[in-house]
């Protein structure tokens, strides 16, 4: 499933060799892209890209580029920030974003054994390019891609642009190439190359963050340039199996104010709030991210709803979650026992159902849906089961009426044997609620409780009310006591 991505150019094209087909994705350097998502069966992307408010005054084309190739087993990407005191840094980041996805794509599966071969394979194609980028750059650097600059400086401006222009165009780069489990590479392969200050971070199995593996290998001052490739320099290389590696971001530095809170799976409303907010602060930069994540549930486009009130009672029950922003609809299904009872489309966040079979192995799904995208399923599991205490975290009491009626009948019946044991005289008996009540010979009277635990969390879900108590409480037959019943004779 593709969400709506109406600023990116995609080319879908016949691979060689043992592929089959591919697709190509280049955001644009001159529209902002909100969060988009693409998921597959076994991995999810998610990018953004956005440029600096200088940028958009003068009606330049940002610094960043963002570039990712993917099929159903394979993906790479590369991020490169274009250095602005640089000639053309915008076209630097393109022609080199291009050419890095092109050569993991071809090179990487025949490289990836050995960290130094593929380091000094890298160098030689990223020094070799000089010649090529020199001719895309001088052929594309139009005055539409060039800095617009105030007429009365027009004359300085192109003097410092052809000193520039000498130096060659340079920019950062950070790239990867995985390959999900297959023959050739049985834990999945994971590599990563970058050069520069545009930082990565990864993490492994339970969201142990690993980005501190390689956190000082990230210089401002270490780019690649148009004339001179890397300066002499080893671009940085990491290798490592899918096995130890499940979710990897690159972005620029203009991200740098919330990088700490890309530790959070954010969703993709909170992740576009803060990017405005921070385009919308001064001295702001472009702002590019990439994610792809190998468990892609958690990078669903729509939240998953998030209880806040239960009630329910003997053969009904009434949920309210929080809306969904940009839900459409939310789809909610009963299932009995393993077989769907109902499935119901609707609009508001709340739904009341009632059911002679509700606490029979019952469980409640409900799905956030957009045009495009659907959430994960929030989940209430409900199940019959003998207590005598209350359950704990996440669950519910609700005694079952009709047992309760059988149990005063137990108790009554118990009374009237003692009474007619221990007193000759006849004594009427009452029944009461009251826990401060209590004599020797109450018998134990076992409850049948049903229990409602969230099966499926939403990771943003409120404290949740839990209300066990009947919805329509002028109906008798639906009373729920949550007391012990002691009988006591009357004085």
């Amino acid at each position: 499933m593709i969400a709506n991505r109406p600023q990116s150019l995609y080319d879908t094209t016949e691979s060689l060799g043992t592929r089959t087909k591919f697709q190509t994705i280049k955001v644009q350097q001159s529209t902002k892209t909100k969060v988009q998502s693409i998921k597959q069966a076994d991995f999810a992307i998610r990018y953004l890209y956005t440029r600096s408010s200088e940028s958009r005054n003068l009606g330049s084309l940002g610094q960043d580029y963002i570039t990712f190739r993917y099929d159903e087993k394979h993906i790479t990407f590369a991020l490169c920030d274009g250095v602005g005191q640089s000639y053309c840094g915008n076209l630097a980041a393109h022609f080199l974003g291009d050419q890095l996805i092109d050569w993991l794509w071809k090179n990487i599966p025949k490289l990836a054994h050995y960290e130094q071969t593929l380091r000094k394979s890298l160098r030689e194609f990223l020094d070799s390019l000089t010649p090529e980028a020199t001719r895309f750059i001088n052929s594309h650097a139009r005055d539409d891609n060039m800095p617009k600059v105030h007429p009365s400086a027009e004359g300085i401006y192109r003097g410092a642009i052809e000193d520039t222009r000498a130096k060659g165009s340079e920019t950062t780069f950070s790239c990867g190439y995985i390959v999900l489990p297959n023959n050739l590479f049985p834990d999945g392969l994971l590599v990563l190359a970058w050069m520069g200050d545009s930082p990565i971070k990864f993490w492994g199995a339970a969201d142990r963050e690993r980005s501190r593996e390689i956190a000082n290998q990230f210089h401002t001052g270490h780019h690649w340039s148009s004339k001179s490739g890397l300066f002499e320099r080893e671009p940085n290389v990491l290798i490592d199996t899918l096995h130890s590696v499940r979710r990897i971001i690159a972005c620029s530095d203009g991200l740098q104010p919330i990088y700490t809170r890309l530790n959070d799976k954010l969703r993709n409303d909170e992740l576009d709030d803060y990017v405005e907010k921070i385009s919308s602060s001064e001295n702001n930069d472009d702002i590019s991210f990439i994610e792809l994540c190998l468990e892609p549930q958690v990078l669903l486009a729509l939240p998953q709803p998030a209880f806040t009130q239960i009630k329910v009672a003997s053969d009904e029950i009434y949920i309210q979650w929080l809306p969904v922003p940009d839900a459409v609809q939310y789809e909610v299904t009963a299932i009995v026992d393993s077989q769907t009872l109902g499935n119901y489309k609707i609009t508001e966040n709340t739904w009341r159902w009632n059911a002679d079979k509700l606490w029979t192995n019952c469980k409640i799904r409900v799905q956030s849906q957009s045009r495009d995208e659907a959430s994960e399923w929030s989940i209430l599991k409900l199940d019959n089961q003998v207590s005598s205490s209350l359950p704990l975290r996440k669950r519910v009491t609700v005694l079952s009426t009709t047992l309760i009626i059988l149990a005063l009948c137990i108790t009554f019946l118990a009374g009237a044997i003692i009474e007619s044991i221990s007193s000759s005289s006849s004594k009427d008996l009452i029944v009461t609620s009251s826990p401060s009540k209590t004599t020797t010979s109450t018998p134990f009277v076992p409850t049948i409780t049903t229990t409602m635990e969230i099966e499926n969390p939403s990771p943003i879900s409120p404290p949740i009310t839990f209300t066990p108590a009947p919805l329509n409480t002028a109906t008798p037959s639906k009373s729920i006591i949550e007391t012990p019943v002691d009988i006591v004779p009357t004085p």
